[in-house]
């Protein structure tokens, strides 16, 4: 054999031992067999799993559900498995591919799914890929300031806390002067101008600026 087609088939054996599972390698492989007698050897175990393989993928693409995917793997998965149909010799037309992938999408993405459905033309493959796409970003977006919104919530909390622990605080101290005078037996005068209190007496209280409130006993 010419040395420059060895090479050549060579480079094809390995191609072609390169694409096959453990399992098929080690049923086909034979020593010194060339590239046409290799492809020979594979060509029958692929034809007969043709139609078996081709129910299993369409199978699996009709019943396909995004999950926890993001909308790039999802339409990914979906393209794989329809290369894989057209290498098989099946091909699923583009619009059908359209109508798998929006039937197939979570609750969260019905608004987005029913205007792709009611739009005169329905979209490519790739223009649908691009619409929902913009839509997962626009909820990642809303997600996001909804997150932000609730940590500023919760910084506040404390602030909120310490301010209604600071009132009644207050109001125990304003109470103080008043409890005193009730455990006196005596009645809160309705209005005292601003003064400091000296000294306390069974009735009578002296104030500073000479001024006297004298309390009614009960």
């Amino acid at each position: 054999m010419d040395p420059k087609w060895e090479t050549i088939d060579n480079i094809v054996k390995q191609w072609l031992y390169g694409t096959l599972s453990q399992q098929v390698l080690q049923s086909i492989i034979k020593i010194d067999a060339n590239a046409t007698e290799v492809w020979a050897s594979i060509q029958p175990l692929f034809h007969e799993n043709k139609d078996s393989k081709t129910i299993e993928l369409d199978d699996e693409l009709q019943n396909i559900v995004i999950g926890d995917s993001t909308i790039m793997e999802y339409c990914t998965r979906i393209k794989t498995i329809t290369d894989i149909l057209a290498n098989i010799g099946v091909l699923v037309p583009e619009r059908n591919m359209v109508i798998y992938a929006i039937y197939n999408l979570s609750q969260k993405y019905a608004h987005i799914a029913t205007i792709i459905q009611h739009k005169k033309l329905v979209p490519n493959f790739l223009e649908m890929r691009s619409m929902l796409t913009l839509e997962e970003r626009s909820m990642q977006k809303e997600q996001s300031h909804l997150v932000h919104a609730s940590h500023s919530n919760n910084a506040s909390t404390p602030s909120v806390l310490n301010a209604e622990h600071q009132n009644r605080n207050q109001n125990s101290h304003g109470n103080l002067f008043g409890n005193r005078f009730s455990s006196c037996g005596m009645v809160r005068p309705h209005a005292v101008d601003v003064m400091v209190v000296v000294g306390i007496c069974s009735g009578m209280v002296e104030v500073e600026k000479g001024h006297r409130c004298t309390y009614q006993q009960n």
